[in-house]
């Protein structure tokens, strides 16, 4: 009798114990998924597609079809540009938009799922058989296993979702008008759509199973698209069981051609390119070009004056210094006779990859197709957090990272016009 009382009582403190473990990992997985989901900073995707942010932001996104700018003729790429700039012009000095390329290396089920003709008995499966053959041949060769989605996001503060609403709204109607324009397609993005790109990029290959009706009290949307966890090292991550590394352009060139995004997008690999632009007004526009100018004109007073100390009365300045003040005159030029307007811009790169190893590969890749395109690529030492949710469609900007940039209507170019599309001062 005395040893089944044991037992039970034995039995009662091994489940008690089991049962104590399990509230214990349960309440360490639950605040660990906490800590992953504040990584990804915004508070509510609502399912119109506005995104609610810190310090009263919203954003909402449009996604676009190609416009085959690569191959169109050249008076039709001055077309384009003119129309793109046009539009950028248009906004007004407290928005951002920023330029999403998110390109993802295709799912073979999803592929095979959607894609592939079925057999039917009905004696066409030889010519089906044939065709899906040629379809998975064509996937293996070129880009044809990557898929790219092109967003744009606009970012705006105000007061209250109402008022931002509104500005959002108009905001995305008429680039959509725009895009249209253009030839292209163009539609805004819904919560859900939003979601499912951002799953796409935290969880590659994965197919997104979430609806809003799935959403209950003290439920997020933060739960379908977090990892487990994040790790973020001094110069990469780790996102769950990815390998990430957010870069960034350090010097840029005088003038930045217009095949670098088309370039980078023919790496095949999972990887985010997020180009973010905010107008300035024309009065800090100038202001910026006449503190610009009185830099250079003290260093140019400086050489003169270590010139005539040692004797040199040639009045040469070293190449640097003398195309710093061209740039400047002709920034100035373009502001004030010209009509131009000034956008503060930053280029961020999202490397997203299986291991460690395939990660510094395309680190290479993308270091690489920079410097063939005079662009420096680094990785983001110290802030591999900030600039992953700076990579992301959500419109978040980091401040201080920003390259002033003059934006150049159809009359601004030189010459041929697919070699050309921003104009970049030096960064002095």
């Amino acid at each position: 009798m005395f040893l089944r009382n044991q037992e039970k009582t034995n039995k009662s403190t091994n489940n008690s114990a089991e049962n104590t473990e399990s509230k214990r990992d349960a309440k360490k997985r639950i605040k660990r998924a906490r800590i992953a989901q504040n990584v990804i900073r915004y508070k509510e995707m609502l399912e119109n597609g506005i995104c609610c942010m810190d310090d009263d932001l919203y954003s909402r996104a449009v996604k676009f079809t190609d416009i085959n700018y690569q191959i169109a003729p050249n008076e039709m790429k001055e077309q384009i540009i003119g129309m793109y700039s046009d539009f950028l012009q248009s906004l007004g000095n407290d928005i951002d938009v920023s330029l999403v390329i998110n390109n993802r290396l295709l799912n073979r089920e999803e592929f095979e799922k959607n894609i592939i003709m079925p057999h039917r008995a009905d004696g066409l499966d030889i010519i089906r058989a044939e065709l899906n053959q040629r379809v998975r041949d064509n996937m293996e060769l070129g880009n044809n296993s990557i898929v790219s989605d092109k967003i744009f996001t606009f970012t705006c503060k105000e007061r209250n979702y109402q008022e931002a609403k509104k500005t959002l709204d108009l905001l995305a109607e008429n680039f959509c008008d725009q895009l249209s324009n253009l030839g292209c397609e163009a539609e805004v993005m819904s919560g859900q759509e939003r979601l499912e790109t951002l799953a796409s990029i935290t969880f590659p290959s994965r197919h997104f199973d979430f609806k809003y009706s799935d959403l209950n009290i003290g439920n997020s949307t933060k739960n379908y698209i977090t990892p487990y966890s994040f790790n973020f090292k001094k110069d990469y991550f780790t996102m769950g069981e990815r390998y990430c590394c957010a870069m960034v352009i350090q010097n840029y060139p005088t003038w930045l051609k217009d095949d670098l995004i088309y370039e980078l997008s023919k790496i095949e690999s999972n990887i985010v390119m997020t180009f973010h632009m905010q107008l300035q007004s024309k009065e800090d526009s100038i202001a910026l070009i006449n503190r610009t100018y009185e830099k250079v004109d003290m260093q140019i007073q400086a050489e003169n004056e270590k010139n005539l100390a040692h004797a040199n009365f040639s009045g040469t300045l070293p190449p640097n210094l003398r195309s710093q003040s061209e740039a400047v005159n002709t920034w100035r030029k373009l502001v004030e006779d010209n009509d131009q307007r000034v956008f503060n811009c930053q280029f961020l790169v999202l490397v997203n990859a299986k291991s460690m190893d395939e990660m510094n590969n395309v680190i290479n890749l993308v270091e690489r197709t920079g410097k063939r395109l005079t662009c420096d690529f680094i990785k983001m030492d110290y802030e591999q957090e900030i600039g992953f949710n700076c990579a992301l469609p959500l419109g978040l900007p980091k401040e201080g990272l920003s390259r002033n940039v003059i934006k150049l209507r159809n009359d601004g170019f030189e010459g041929n016009t697919k070699n050309v599309l921003l104009f970049f001062l030096w960064k002095i």
